[in-house]
């Protein structure tokens, strides 16, 4: 501190700041001081630091601290600092810094680089939304099959439910694909729907024997309360249709995800209710998280505190949240009852199935922003059905034999 009372001629609030730079300068590794007497050897002969030597002298003879900060750039770019005189470098860790002010031109180039990057991605985006946002592009190959095969397995829960007097509705992506595509998202390879509480217990309570009854306990695996591939805990059911026991092979897959009824006084919105609960939904969830990945799987530990704490019902209510158990875990889906039931009947790739009510406000709660246009983002099963392509030669008539045993079974079924 000393040295700088002396440059500044005892003027204790310039020698403090430049005092307090030369800190930050440090701090933030601004000065390479190999690079420095490397590049100006004369400096060794200096009697100052070679950061002094830069800060009151190096700065003016455009000399430079190092790699990472070029004050020629910063004074050529910004015309307040050129003309203030300052010393760029103290200028940029006192104020520049905080302002998001460039340092050299890599920053520039990498900016200017970013930017046509991304207006290259903005034109695929808006590509995919004219080729399958406007456009009917015709199904084919193992996709096609992926997808047969899976409203053929919803074609067969459908009849489950029917037989069993449970209600459901399209999730989810397919809900989206329904409205968007007129069926399937282009690249889709598995099916969502929902159910209530009641329902939800109930379709798992039979669902096994079900599944024994029409001979398909080879082919259909089913999967809750798991740590899957990608370290994501799954609590709701999935559904998997399998070339058989053993096999690695999916030919198609159905989530079923629940749905609660919240008891909740003094809110009129759906989002005020989102708002109201959120905090202590994201809570349980955690709870819910560790006991699942511990493996302690009595419904006692899992949902006690979940029904206890948010107040859920069985019976209806004015508001429904996304279960615990699905994956919205860090803040809950809230719809309105009235927007969901009653259900409305829909054709989903020639499948009668059902849907909420009023889907353009369902749909808004499930996706941000415009949910008619492709997102920049896309998430999709390839590693599933490329394994399929790459494991099984004869695929085409896998496929073939095992939607016709489905389809028979849904068609031949009388209720």
């Amino acid at each position: 501190m000393l040295f700088y009372i002396l440059k500044e001629k005892g003027n204790l609030k310039k020698a403090y700041k430049m005092h307090k730079a030369s800190k930050k300068i440090k701090q933030l590794d601004l000065f390479d001081e190999k690079y420095y007497l490397k590049k100006y050897p004369s400096v060794r002969n200096a009697r100052i630091s070679p950061l002094n030597h830069y800060l009151y002298h190096g700065f003016k003879e455009k000399k430079q601290p190092g790699k990472l900060f070029d004050n020629n750039f910063y004074l050529k770019k910004y015309k307040d600092v050129r003309e203030s005189g300052e010393n760029p470098l103290v200028h940029y860790v006192l104020h520049g810094r905080k302002e998001g002010r460039e340092v050299n031109n890599k920053y520039d180039k990498i900016r200017k680089d970013l930017k046509n990057k991304n207006k290259i991605l903005e034109s695929y985006n808006k590509l995919f939304n004219y080729l399958f946002v406007f456009n009917n592009l015709e199904r084919r190959g193992t996709l096609k099959d992926m997808q047969d095969a899976c409203s053929e397995l919803l074609r067969f829960i459908d009849m489950i439910c029917r037989k069993n007097d449970i209600t459901y509705w399209l999730e989810a992506g397919n809900l989206l694909g329904f409205t968007r595509h007129e069926g399937y998202i282009p690249w889709d390879d598995d099916l969502d729907i929902a159910m209530m509480r009641e329902d939800y217990d109930k379709f798992l309570s039979i669902i096994d024997e079900e599944i024994k009854n029409y001979g398909l306990d080879d082919h259909i695996e089913l999967k809750q309360y798991r740590v899957n591939s990608k370290g994501l805990v799954v609590g709701f059911l999935q559904i998997f249709y399998k070339i058989d026991a053993d096999s690695m092979g999916i030919l198609a897959g159905l989530d079923v995800f629940p749905y609660d009824y919240i008891k909740i006084e003094g809110c009129e919105s759906a989002e005020e209710v989102k708002e109201e609960i959120t905090p202590a939904f994201a809570d349980v969830c955690k709870g819910f998280v560790a006991n699942v990945e511990e493996k302690r799987l009595d419904k006692e530990t899992l949902y006690s505190e979940y029904f206890e704490r948010l107040n859920i019902s069985y019976s209806k209510e004015d508001y429904i949240i996304s279960g615990m158990d699905n994956f919205f875990r860090k803040a809950p889906k809230v719809h309105k009852t009235d927007d969901i039931f009653p259900l409305e009947k829909i054709n989903f790739d020639s499948v009668e199935t059902f849907a909420p009510n009023d889907i353009p406000k369902y749909l808004r709660e499930h996706f941000n922003g415009d949910y008619m246009k492709i997102p920049k983002k896309v998430r999709f099963h390839d590693k599933r059905m490329y394994y399929l392509i790459d494991t099984y030669p004869d695929l085409d008539e896998i496929y073939k034999e095992n939607i016709e045993k489905l389809n028979h079974i849904s068609m031949n079924e009388d209720l």
